[in-house]
């Protein structure tokens, strides 16, 4: 799915976008109207915020077709973000440079948990708002 704005925005204020689709069916029955939400952040070019936003400033396309934007406002709910980590990666020091500069522009914005992907998936660490202190992007000597 694509989202487009109106504006210059390098991209984050979280916007809730609720898309009305029709799904049709192989009776020749009316269409059923689905709605479906789209979370996006926008931002202006020095970062700040766009908060004046209406419908008809945004763009989504879904298949490479148009959807229609019933409405946009602002989102209430704080977005919740699970970081999966391939477990073989996770003691890479590049790897853990960039999820902890992740983890440090978004820290208190979202509920993030942190978890490795290999034989098992394994939440390291579940959602919370704020990252443990023990989070470093060094390796620590127990791996």
């Amino acid at each position: 799915m694509r989202v487009t704005a109106g504006r210059s925005c390098p991209t984050l204020v979280p916007l809730v976008i609720v898309l009305s689709m029709a799904v049709s069916h192989v009776t020749a029955l009316a269409a059923l109207a689905v709605n479906r939400m789209v979370y996006v952040t926008i931002t202006d070019p020095k970062g700040g915020p766009v908060t004046d936003l209406t419908p008809a400033d945004l763009k989504v396309k879904e298949g490479g077709k148009d959807r229609e934007i019933v409405k946009a406002k602002p989102a209430k709910a704080r977005p919740h973000i699970a970081l999966l980590v391939e477990e073989r990666l996770a003691p890479d020091p590049s790897t853990r440079v960039g999820l902890f500069e992740f983890v440090k522009r978004i820290n208190g914005t979202a509920e993030m948990s942190l978890i490795t992907v290999g034989l098992r998936n394994t939440t390291v660490v579940p959602y919370v708002t704020s990252p443990p202190n023990t989070w470093s992007p060094t390796p620590s000597p127990m791996g």
